[in-house]
This record gives C-alpha cells, structure tokens and sequence, in this order.
C-alpha cells in the first residue's frame, strides 16, 4: 500500500428506512472456539462441498495461514450474528490496519455532516436467515448487538467465506476473476453495464444519496455482482504508482458475501487493482473509528428521530484522509 493511502480513515454514514425482518436464530461460535476450529481445519474438511471453490491443499492452507496471521495477537470482548455473518468486537488498536501497520496513532476524523449516536442507533435485519435483532439492540440469542466503547465490529474472516474463490488472491480482488477494468477504459458493455459521472478535482471527500437494491445476480450465466459506489480516483494505469482508488457504496456479490441482499462495503487499491486492495477490514487498508458501522454487513443501522425514517434511500458519505 502505497503511504498516499497508508493511513487512510473512512466515514459511512447512512440514513434509511426499516426493513421487515424474519429470523431463524443462529448459534453463536465463541472467539477462542473460532481459533481452535480454524487452527484445527484442513483442505479434505471443504473440498468438494457445493459452496467451495478452493484450488487445492496448498492454496487452502494458504487462506489459512492467512486468517491466523489477521488475528494474531487479537482480543475480541465479545461477538454476534448479524446477517448471516459472525461479527467481533475488537479493540480499534488491534484492527489489521493498525496492529500490522504498527500505527502509533490514529487520525481524529473530519467532522461529519451527521453522526449516529449509540444511544440513537437501533439495527433491523432483512435478512430471512438472521437473527432479528431488538429495539435494544439484543439479539434472539441475549448477545448485544453494540460494540462496546473504543472497540469497533469486524466481521469475522472465516474459512467458509475465503474457500468459496479458488485462491486468497481471487478472495481480494474486486472482481472474482482477476483485476477490475481501469476507470479510464471502460469495459466491453455486454460484459459491464454501467452508468457514472466524474469530476477531476482537487478532492478529500464528498457525499452521495444511493438507491438501495437487492437485484438479483445470475452466475449460472457469468454475472459476477451488482453496485452503486462513489469512486474516488487518483492516477492512470497500473505502472506504479498506477491508478488509486478508494471506493464506497452499496454491492450484491453472491460468491463475496454467500447470499443476493446487498451489502455495505468500503474497496481500496493502490495500483489498479494489480497485487494490492481487498473489501472491508479484510485486510491491511482501512482504519474504522466509528463502533455502530459493521462493514460488509446486510443489516442496517437507523436513527429513529430522523426525517427520513420513511425513505428507501441511504445516504453515504465518504472522508478518505491521506
């Protein structure tokens, strides 16, 4: 990662409406017990399941050293479903970005045009496989759905996830395949449909209103994924230092995230999208400050007292500071 964005924080900031919510209680898998399964697994466990696409043994253990280096040295004061994901509450100095960065301190982010407030926050799931999560933010199974102050929630980096891409690099691309387009180049449109404006301009932020969809994705014929991002750009190509993007929005990326709801994710890369970048706080990128945004997630936030309670819309915003 290159220092233009070694450092970088980003502010999620969302404003919707509730979402019905069904649940099926899920069991949650206790930290200690994570590590000792993970610990513990080997190639033969996933291969041939119908969700795994994992090459062979070598690019398996791989992914599985690779979880065990991410949370080494890690204390995670406690845990719970949301969606159809583990989440962890982890210390914000321990979180992949500064613990393996070894930041001594994090930047004060910017002001925000608006903050949710533990106290104003209430989570509503709308996924049919999760556990709902109650007006006081407590799960079905008694589990506090909060992180707990100078914590933040990380969703848990299981082997489940990484073993559905054939290997660890495919699991960090953006794409599932390889590299993703340059912005400067847009793709062949049969293969890429889009719509985008852009502005070159001096630029340390900015703000968008997104529609929130769930749109179906059909990788029986070669869909990989849907989204509505803001994409901050800097340079061309993929000579180093190559193009840098950081990137924010909304996405349904069924061989990503297990399912076709549309989850909140944050993307970086520092030289186009070539050896480096990955989704959320799956790897070294991102520093999060704020407890109440869980990253990756289907399930949403909301500030009861706000006007627009009633909208289907989601206002994100994003700070990247250098």
């Amino acid at each position: 990662m290159t220092p233009r964005f070694r450092n970088a924080a980003v502010v999620v900031l969302i404003s919707m409406g509730l979402a019905n919510a069904s649940a099926q209680t899920r069991p949650v898998v206790r930290f200690e017990d994570f590590l000792q399964q993970t610990r513990a697994a080997h190639f033969e466990m996933y291969s041939g399941g119908p969700e795994t696409a994992v090459r062979d043994a070598a690019a398996f253990e791989e992914m599985r050293q690779y979880i065990l280096a991410m949370y080494q040295g890690v204390t995670v004061t406690h845990s719970f479903v949301l969606g159809t994901h583990h989440v962890d509450c982890v210390p914000i100095e321990q979180q992949p970005s500064v613990r393996l960065l070894g930041l001594k301190e994090i930047a004060t982010p910017p002001p925000a045009p608006f903050v949710v407030t533990k106290s104003q926050s209430i989570v509503r799931d709308s996924h049919p496989n999760s556990e709902i999560v109650s007006d006081n933010n407590v799960t079905l199974s008694g589990n506090s759905a909060l992180c707990e102050e100078h914590t933040i929630p990380m969703m848990c980096l299981t082997l489940e996830r990484l073993a559905r891409f054939t290997d660890l690099r495919h699991f960090l691309h953006k794409y599932p395949h390889g590299h993703n387009p340059p912005a400067e180049a847009p793709p062949d449109p049969w293969l890429h449909k889009y719509a985008f404006t852009h502005q070159k301009v001096d630029n340390l932020g900015g703000n968008s209103t997104l529609n929130y969809w769930n749109p179906p994705v059909n990788e029986s014929e070669g869909e990989a994924f849907s989204l509505s991002q803001q994409w901050y750009v800097g340079g061309t190509g993929t000579t180093l230092p190559g193009l840098q993007t950081a990137e924010v929005g909304w996405q349904n990326y069924p061989a990503h995230y297990g399912d076709n709801n549309s989850h909140l994710f944050i993307y970086w890369t520092a030289d186009g999208y070539k050896t480096t970048g990955c989704y959320n706080l799956d790897c070294v990128g991102f520093v999060q400050t704020d407890p109440n945004w869980v990253l990756g997630s289907d399930c949403l936030f909301v500030p009861p007292q706000t006007p627009s309670l009633q909208s289907t819309h989601k206002k994100l915003s994003t700070v990247p500071k250098a």
